[in-house]
């Protein structure tokens, strides 16, 4: 996964840097194939024992009764207004708050571009900019904060 968006990274970087057609943007979407390639073929080998864990672990407590849960039990308002909160502090959420704002960057970039009257216009290349910003905020954001914070946690359990 690190290859993948590190492989974006460097793609976008080579397109501005270099123009489309050089080598440096050429090996890099060699990466990116890779690697994309790479994460397809194994994801169902990650996914299937997760599955089989969570079904098993369903298995292993018979006397779960979800309905005599629910209509039983009154809620908690003490944790139901907590949970909201526990959730917004973990750091995923809060990144994938910040790629949210990265990922509302390029659709307005795209919109000031293409509303230029004039080609090679500074509202051109301001939406040019603002559109590559967000992309490459994106691909940063998953290089170097989620991909490891997914490691360590998947290394500590």
């Amino acid at each position: 996964m690190w290859l993948l968006f590190s492989g974006l990274s460097a793609t976008e970087i080579g397109r501005l840097v270099y123009g489309g057609d050089s080598p440096v943007v050429a090996a890099a979407f060699k990466v990116v194939a890779i690697a994309g390639c790479t994460l397809v073929l194994i994801l169902p080998f990650g996914v299937a024992p997760v599955m089989a864990f969570l079904a098993v672990g369903w298995a292993a407590i018979p006397d779960l009764d979800l309905m005599h849960l629910f209509l039983h039990q009154a809620p908690n308002l003490k944790s139901s207004g907590e949970a909201p909160q526990e959730m917004l502090r973990d750091p995923i959420m809060i990144t994938c708050l910040i790629l949210a704002a990265f990922a509302l960057l390029v659709p307005i970039g795209e919109l000031i571009k293409g509303d230029s009257p004039v080609k090679g216009s500074g509202r051109e290349r301001m939406g040019s900019v603002i559109s590559h910003v967000g992309l490459l905020g994106i691909d940063a954001v998953d290089c170097l904060v989620i991909c490891p914070i997914l490691t360590v946690r998947i290394w500590r359990t």
